[in-house]
C-alpha cells in the first residue's frame, strides 16, 4: 500500500499504515485527514505485515559450493556448478539461474546430504 490509507466500501473499513497512524497522532495534516477518515463512520485497522512468499532459505555461492562437496560425485557437480556459474553471467539475474539450477539437481538441501 503506497498510499497511508485505503479505503474499502465493500467491507466497510479504512486501512492505515502505522506511520499515518503516528503521524495523526500530532497536529497537522495527518490528524485532520484522520478526523476526515473517522466521520466516514468506518472501522478502522492498521495495515499488518505481510509474510514472505518463500520461507526456504537463500544460500550465497559458498554455502551451495560447500553443500555439493558433501554430495556423492561432488566433482561432477562441482564442475558443472561453475560451469553454470559463468554461464548465468550473461543473464540479467545470474544468482537466479544458479539457484533455480541448484534447486533442480538438489531438491533436499535443507537435509544432510548423503
Amino acid at each position: 500500500m503506497n498510499k497511508p490509507y485505503a479505503i474499502n466500501y465493500i467491507t466497510n473499513t479504512i486501512t492505515v499504515t502505522r506511520k499515518f497512524l503516528e503521524e495523526a497522532s500530532m497536529l497537522g495534516a495527518a490528524a485532520d485527514t484522520m478526523n476526515q477518515l473517522r466521520a466516514l463512520g468506518m472501522k478502522i485497522e492498521v495495515q499488518t505485515r505481510r509474510e514472505p512468499k518463500s520461507k526456504q532459505p537463500r544460500l550465497n555461492y559458498m554455502k551451495m559450493e560447500k553443500y555439493i562437496a558433501c554430495v556423492e560425485n561432488s566433482e561432477i557437480y562441482l564442475a558443472e556448478f561453475e560451469a553454470v556459474k559463468v554461464a548465468a553471467q550473461a543473464t540479467k539475474n545470474s544468482y537466479a539461474v544458479v539457484w533455480k539450477w541448484f534447486k533442480q539437481k538438489f531438491p533436499n538441501f535443507n537435509e544432510v546430504p548423503e
